[in-house]
């Protein structure tokens, strides 16, 4: 399943907790280029990403996974 990581929340969360995007990447685990990425988006819309980053952005923002991100169900192949 893939996620979309909604740019302009996440970058807000990291501003009003005093975070670079390197401090968050590290508190995340993920890399300074992805935050970047997550925050600029993709195309013009979110970023697309997985669960377990998703999750680890979450927990190092102290934010429920679901105010920063959500499923893409366009992404998502539908079996009938």
């Amino acid at each position: 399943m893939k996620y979309k990581i909604q740019r302009q929340t996440i970058r807000e969360i990291r501003m009003s907790r005093f975070l670079t995007t390197e401090q968050l990447a590290e508190l995340a685990g993920v890399s300074a280029p992805s935050v970047m990425r997550f925050e600029r988006g993709e195309n013009g819309g979110d970023a697309i990403t997985r669960l377990p980053t998703l999750q680890k952005l979450a927990k190092a923002l102290g934010v429920p996974p679901g105010t920063i991100g959500y499923l893409d169900y366009e992404e998502e192949e539908i079996a009938v």
